[in-house]
């Protein structure tokens, strides 16, 4: 008769653990838990989806802002997606797993548009980031890579992401390229005529003016390099003898100064120079 009545007080004990640990997820409406341990988020649940149309606003034919299209259920914006994997919530109705989200930062709306940046490296022209679990984006016609942060808020895909500009030394590191150049006398004038780097071998295209720089190139697809009259980087002690303007890209194994290499952004040189100059 014990072993009776311990098999069904154990049998009672099983069933409320199996109550217990179902009982957090809404019995009905809509239920939005973290899709990390499945915890509860505060304030979301609610018995309908709100949802929230696309929309932009454009000021002289330039973005001035955006909202991108969003549900909401209480306390949580999202976009739905199919894949589990990247969902940052899941989304039960009537107590089952009914979609996944993923998480919309303020409230949607966004004043630039960015790509996630992957092309880390090791080798010149590249750049290696300082924690292997950090995402890095860019945007357009703008120089700087971005990391998470709240200093802008971009459309990136069908989310929207906050951002801040990243650090060089903190958030990344650089792998610059070793200009040097060959300078000679042109028309009875001295002048660089090419400008190579001595580690990867590989040549640059330039020009002499800001102007013909940002005509050839685009603003922000060059940096500023200085050479004393033997070619090398000016330094602390040297004294500057040339200035040209250096297309930033990987370069081209072309010796002259028309080759038409892919954009990546070099700052450190740009850096380096105004701490020399300084």
């Amino acid at each position: 008769m014990k072993k009776i009545i311990a098999t069904v007080l154990a049998m009672v004990m099983a069933l409320a653990l199996c109550t217990v640990a179902f009982a957090d997820v809404a019995a009905t409406g809509y239920d939005v838990k973290k899709a990390a341990d499945n915890s509860d988020i505060a304030g979301a649940t609610a018995n309908a989806i709100t949802t929230t149309a696309a929309s932009t606003t454009t000021k002289d034919g330039k973005l001035e802002k955006g909202t991108i299209a969003f549900n909401t259920i209480g306390s949580v914006d999202y976009v739905v997606t199919k894949d589990a994997s990247k969902a940052d919530y899941i989304i039960y109705k009537d107590g089952k797993v009914d979609s996944y989200g993923i998480a919309v930062e303020h409230r949607g709306e966004y004043t630039c548009v960015a790509t996630e940046f992957t092309a880390f490296g090791t080798t010149c022209g590249t750049i290696a980031k300082k924690d292997d679990d950090a995402k890095f984006y860019t945007i357009a016609d703008d120089e700087h890579y971005y990391v998470a942060g709240t200093d802008k808020y971009a459309k990136v895909g069908d989310a929207v992401v906050g951002l801040k500009v990243a650090i060089p030394g903190t958030d990344y590191t650089e792998n610059n390229h070793a200009y040097k150049a060959d300078t000679a006398t042109v028309n009875g004038k001295a002048a660089v005529t090419k400008v190579y780097c001595t580690t990867c071998k590989v040549s640059f295209e330039f020009k002499t003016t800001v102007a013909e720089a940002t005509a050839a190139f685009g603003k922000g697809n060059f940096t500023t390099v200085q050479f004393t009259s033997e070619g090398k980087v000016v330094g602390d002690n040297d004294t500057t003898a040339y200035t040209v303007y250096v297309k930033t890209g990987s370069g081209s194994t072309n010796t002259n100064n028309t080759n038409t290499s892919p954009k990546t952004f070099d700052a450190g040189i740009a850096m380096y120079v105004g701490m020399a100059l300084t």
